[in-house]
């Protein structure tokens, strides 16, 4: 955990277990129980040009708002295949990469945890390290981002 002095702006890296030290009486502590979901996919047509999602919201059942690269190769209606053998279909382009892409079957989020990988931001290579991504304690890990996509990122950078 990052402290920062608010007078004097110094710096240190104390553990969480000190957080303790730093509340005041009458201090207010909110917990965040959003998961950030895997909302990283791959998909490939059936000739084998591959395609990344990374989703950002759900519209509907099996509607999904999201990112969709090489986005000028899709063609709005096209299957695109799945890993689980599933499918997606790109249907409305609304531009800067910008998609409206429709599931068959539906996306539930035990789907997507097997199909999935979590998204990382740019600045961060080589997968997750130490055995895995951070987890909060099953009690404490109940939502899944409040957004439905990648607009949770997790805060262990």
């Amino acid at each position: 955990m990052l402290v920062v002095e608010k007078n004097t702006g110094k710096r240190e890296h104390r553990g969480i277990g000190d957080l303790v030290t730093f509340l005041r009486p009458d201090d207010l502590l909110l917990l965040n129980d959003t998961r950030v979901i895997p909302a990283r996919l791959f998909a490939h047509r059936p000739t084998g040009r591959k395609f990344e999602l990374l989703l950002l919201r759900r519209a509907e059942d099996s509607l999904w708002k999201a990112l969709l690269r090489p986005s000028a190769r899709a063609r709005p209606g096209e299957r695109l295949e799945l890993a689980d053998g599933g499918a997606v279909f790109p249907e409305d382009r609304h531009g800067e990469g910008r998609w409206s892409v429709r599931f068959d079957p539906p996306l539930d989020l035990e789907r997507l945890d097997v199909i999935g990988e979590m998204p990382l931001p740019p600045y961060i290579s080589g997968g997750w390290r130490f055995g895995g991504p951070p987890r909060l304690p099953d009690g404490l890990r109940r939502q899944p981002g409040r957004g439905g996509g990648a607009n949770r990122w997790p805060a262990f950078h």
